[in-house]
């Protein structure tokens, strides 16, 4: 489903109630600032998420923790400035994730009971000052 380009700005309690096959969802270049927290509770054969171009500034980790096929997450052109260990978690399952042109600073260690999958991982434009090892420690399959 590609909702892009739209003017969307709120969003309402799980929109996708009866496409429970979604596959891939879009919602690129619009205005959501959001996500409430059951808006993917329906999805869970999700395997692409593109959210970039918005105006998100932070992502509740329970919003995206049922996704447990997501192979694909786009959170880039936001306002993100922190990845919690909650949301590192909750995206374990992602093989690549891009988070380009936010405002990061920070990641979070991971925690260690999870089996990360990420391999590859876009940070380019954001606001680090320093890398750490602890950052990457937990996510090895990059």
């Amino acid at each position: 489903m590609n909702l892009d380009d739209n003017v969307i700005r709120n969003t309402e309690s799980n929109p996708f109630e009866y496409l429970v096959n979604l596959e891939s969802i879009s919602l690129a270049n619009n205005r959501i600032a959001i996500l409430t927290k059951d808006f993917f509770k329906s999805t869970k054969n999700l395997k692409t998420l593109n959210l970039a171009n918005n105006s998100l500034s932070s992502i509740d980790a329970h919003i995206l923790e049922h996704l447990e096929k997501l192979e694909e997450l786009n959170l880039s052109h936001n306002f993100l400035t922190k990845l919690t260990a909650e949301f590192i978690e909750a995206t374990s399952c992602v093989l690549t994730m891009r988070l380009e042109n936010n405002k990061i600073y920070a990641i979070d260690n991971a925690f260690d009971k999870v089996d990360y999958k990420l391999r590859k991982f876009y940070l380019a434009y954001n606001e680090f000052t320093v890398i750490t090892s602890a950052m990457f420690e937990k996510i090895i399959n990059l």
